[in-house]
């Protein structure tokens, strides 16, 4: 074999040579990551539900006697106890407390406790309870109010001290003559020569100034124990009842108007079927005749905002029985 022929036959094998390494690179990469576990990496925002994993059901704030508060926040848990699920329910109270509560077994309601029993928060239906060391201490009948609509002016809330019920009422400053005027140890005569008790809510005396509208008008929460709930049995004469559905709440409604020496009075009642004892709304509208004053002295009231304004007090109403 020349020189020439001996060249051209090792760059043959030395292209046969790499060809050969090509291939088994080629193969073992194959090998490799066919068979390499592999690994996904999920983007930052990805949730990954966890064994702890909790949900924001509700959140509401709790009126308590002695202007006492607590802001509550339920939780959805995958927790078991035995074998029901649970939740839990962060609270703030109104004294700086911030507890995490876990619910516990209950009968009647939602129970949620420390893991030693020393503060137990009770919600039942509308109200809830505080025992702290096994008694009721500090926060005492509490219920409730009615969220806060969006733009609304309702931002002040009224409790009853037993915790019957919660209503909202219009935030006007901080004097009489600004804002609705209660009245806790109110009583009406009604039918039957008996008396409904509850809380008047006198309207701000700027509302009837210069118009002829009497600053004695007011929205009423009433009691009766009477075995039917109708709105009748709170009127002081004969009055026919008929059913309202306004929205989801269903009323039992009367109404009565009269007029006496450039008096008139009108009433309207809002009793609510099926509450123990029996629970109704008041509108009490006393005006003056407008006719009988000189002319250009003072303006009409508007009837139909003052309406209004009663309307929206009794729709956030709510009640704990």
């Amino acid at each position: 074999m020349n020189v020439k022929e001996r060249n051209i036959f090792i760059s043959v094998k030395t292209l046969l040579l790499i060809l050969i390494v090509i291939i088994l690179l080629a193969t073992g990469s194959f090998y490799y990551l066919s068979e390499k576990p592999q690994v996904i990496i999920l983007p930052v925002n990805t949730p990954v539900a966890t064994e702890g994993s909790i949900k924001l059901l509700s959140t509401a704030t709790f009126y308590c006697q002695n202007n006492r508060t607590i802001a509550a926040e339920f939780f959805e848990t995958n927790a078991m106890v035995g074998a029901a699920t649970v939740g839990s329910v962060n609270l703030a109270l109104s004294d700086g407390r911030k507890l995490e509560l876990t619910q516990t077994m209950s009968a009647d309601g939602a129970r949620y406790a420390t893991a030693d029993e020393s503060f137990v928060f009770w919600n039942k239906g509308n109200g809830a309870l505080v025992n702290e060391n096994g008694e009721e201490k500090d926060y005492k009948n509490c219920i409730i109010a009615a969220a806060l609509e969006a733009k609304s002016d309702l931002t002040r809330v009224y409790a009853a001290d037993d915790g019957s019920f919660s209503l909202r009422l219009p935030g006007f400053g901080t004097t009489t003559n600004t804002q609705y005027t209660t009245d806790a140890s109110y009583t009406k005569s009604v039918a039957g020569a008996t008396t409904s008790h509850g809380v008047s809510f006198t309207i701000p005396a700027m509302m009837a100034s210069g118009t002829n509208l009497s600053s004695d008008s007011y929205i009423s929460i009433e009691q009766l124990d009477v075995t039917t709930c109708a709105a009748n049995a709170f009127m002081d004469t004969e009055a026919s009842t008929s059913i309202r559905m306004l929205g989801e709440m269903e009323y039992s409604f009367a109404t009565s108007s009269e007029a006496a020496a450039g008096n008139r009075y009108e009433e309207q009642i809002y009793a609510l079927p099926g509450s123990k004892p029996c629970i109704a709304v008041r509108y009490f509208i006393h005006s003056t005749a407008y006719e009988n004053y000189p002319e250009g002295s003072i303006t009409a009231f508007k009837r139909t905002d003052l309406l209004a304004e009663f309307d929206r007090i009794r729709k956030s109403l709510v009640i704990n029985q």
